[in-house]
């Protein structure tokens, strides 16, 4: 398309071209130039921003049907008078906005030829600009390691510094299959397709904008790894001054724990590894205590048990122990016994209870235990023999008090 003279010259953000059409869209005035500068949303890169004889531009499409580029204007700003057909416009292009989607288009380049280095099987699976940065799609045979992502980030880096030359050419449809290592995801044009090639590092069909050499991009730092779908990684990424921002951030980070630490810098990850291996070992020191404890109380607890008919009624509580160590308990108390119902109050923050039955007669559990766990603000289920509750803002002595009437109760 001859009118897109953003591929001529990129870093040219002041012009004058003529309007030829309009296509207003909805309430938007919509005005077609003989030429423009104004890069049209595509390609995971979003439109220009700027402004057209005084007008702001809210956005620009690429009609391919009508083979045009559309500039949508804000009404309040549009003069009506001065978008007549044959009326020659003033357009400014953003530059702060251009030049950083030509930072974050040109830094998604540096970091597949950087994934080219590492993985023998890759596809480009596609590519969006957003924020400070933006997020590329890479197919591979398995996930990406965070050693492959620091050395990824470690080559895109060297060719940014490298100052390597950013050209364009164009092909023909035909041709794009024989240019070694050539990659695209989209339906290639009939006519003429554009290539935009990194010297000696990546080579792509790419209708974006871009600088001229690498060092532009200034530095590349990945910010978010994670499995968009099978086989494929998203890499959300930020350049520039954003990912100046998040190198400042590591660092002070890093700073932080060699300190807190008091290890070498190159010795931080030891130590990290060290540090939470240690506090693995401590908590399931501390499961094991935990459980030790609860059947020291809870075989306190089973020797204060009463009858109410014909059922023994097992009702206390057991302070400054889990839920979790507590139930298994409770379950197996309860079978082991004739006739027998085993009710514990617990309290860790909220007050809890646990309460189960023996299996030789029949009584729903779950009525009395939620009715009183709903008294103290609370609520719970489970099956009729052994129920939870939780979330109750009672003392735990006071919650013993009404279960223990609950039950009462309910054994009649």
């Amino acid at each position: 398309m001859k009118d897109k003279l953003f591929w001529e010259d990129a870093y040219k953000l002041e012009f004058e071209a003529e309007i030829v059409a309009r296509a207003d869209r909805d309430k938007l005035p919509g005005i077609v130039l003989d030429g423009t500068y104004f890069y049209p949303e595509g390609g995971g890169q979003p439109s220009d921003r700027g402004t057209l004889g005084g007008a702001k531009v809210v956005d620009v499409q690429e009609d391919a049907d009508a083979d045009q580029i559309v500039h949508y204007l804000d009404p309040a700003s549009a003069q009506e008078d001065a978008l007549a057909v044959g009326a020659t416009v003033a357009g400014i292009v953003d530059g702060e906005y251009r030049k950083q989607n030509m930072r974050a288009h040109t830094g998604a380049h540096l970091l597949f030829g950087a994934a080219r280095k590492l993985f023998s099987t890759l596809e480009y699976a596609g590519f969006d600009i957003h924020g400070g940065g933006g997020s590329l799609y890479l197919q591979t045979d398995g996930s990406i390691s965070a050693k492959q992502l620091h050395r990824m980030l470690e080559h895109a880096n060297t060719a940014m510094v490298d100052e390597r030359a950013v050209g364009t050419y164009f092909v023909k449809p035909e041709e794009v299959a024989n240019i070694p290592g050539c990659v695209w995801n989209v339906m290639l044009p009939e006519d003429n397709v554009r290539i935009v090639e990194i010297e000696g590092w990546d080579v792509a069909v790419c209708s974006g904008t871009h600088f001229a050499r690498t060092i532009e991009v200034g530095p590349v730092s990945v910010i978010g790894r994670e499995p968009h779908k099978k086989g494929v990684t998203r890499l959300d990424y930020v350049v520039g001054t954003a990912a100046v921002g998040e190198i400042v951030a590591s660092e002070r980070a890093l700073g932080e724990i060699v300190t807190l630490l008091s290890a070498p810098r190159d010795e931080a990850g030891q130590a990290t590894q060290k540090l939470v291996n240690a506090v693995a070992e401590e908590r399931k020191r501390a499961d094991k205590l935990q459980k030790q404890l609860a059947a020291y109380r809870f075989e306190e607890l089973l020797a204060e048990g009463q009858t109410a008919g014909d059922v023994t009624l097992i009702v206390g509580s057991v302070p400054d122990v889990a839920q979790d160590a507590l139930r298994p308990l409770v379950a197996k108390a309860a079978q082991e016994r004739e006739r027998a119902i085993v009710a514990v109050v617990g309290q860790v923050d909220r007050s809890f209870i646990v309460a189960g039955r023996s299996e030789d007669f029949d009584l729903d559990l779950r009525e009395p235990v939620v009715a009183v766990a709903k008294q103290h603000g609370g609520g719970g289920g489970g099956a009729p023999h052994l129920v939870s509750a939780g979330g109750m803002g009672g003392q735990a002595e006071a919650v013993v008090d009404d279960l223990r009437e609950a039950l009462e109760k309910a054994i009649g």
